[in-house]
């Protein structure tokens, strides 16, 4: 894999926005602890409104990460408040997992004193792991 950039996401539909909430919405309705018991067409609707208005949070940050060569293709992204220490989603292309893409996404980010608003199955060992080691960090579906 090339370098890895870190670059603010261009959250018009011309640009990234259309792949952010058809990945967030489709990753969660699939692997959320509880999405899969809401109807599909009242979590899509419903859910992406929230999403929507996430991004017009003037505290609400989205940040892709991408190579140098190519900075439209997408290769995951984070949606948080670094302000508050609120992490809302954390997401990599499953083809582009286990290659330190999480990881630069969250450099900087005081993951183990954060408020997390979203669990899913996939990261459910994970999120227990880091509970443990990082007694201040709290999940909190609320601050959505």
């Amino acid at each position: 894999m090339n370098e890895i950039i870190i670059r603010p996401a261009e959250l018009s539909p011309e640009g990234d926005l259309h792949f952010i909430l058809s990945s967030w919405l489709k990753t969660y309705r699939e692997s959320g602890k509880f999405t899969r018991r809401i109807k599909p067409q009242t979590f899509y609707q419903y859910h992406e409104e929230r999403i929507k208005r996430l991004f017009d949070w003037p505290l609400a940050e989205v940040t892709i990460a991408c190579t140098p060569q190519e900075p439209t293709v997408i290769l995951g992204y984070r949606v948080s408040e670094e302000k508050d220490h609120v992490l809302h989603w954390l997401f990599v292309r499953p083809e582009f997992q286990k290659m330190g893409i999480a990881k630069k996404l969250l450099e900087g980010f005081p993951l183990g004193e954060c408020h997390f608003t979203h669990w899913t199955i996939n990261c459910d060992e994970k999120i227990n792991r880091l509970l443990e080691e990082n007694p201040r960090m709290n999940y909190n579906p609320y601050l959505f």
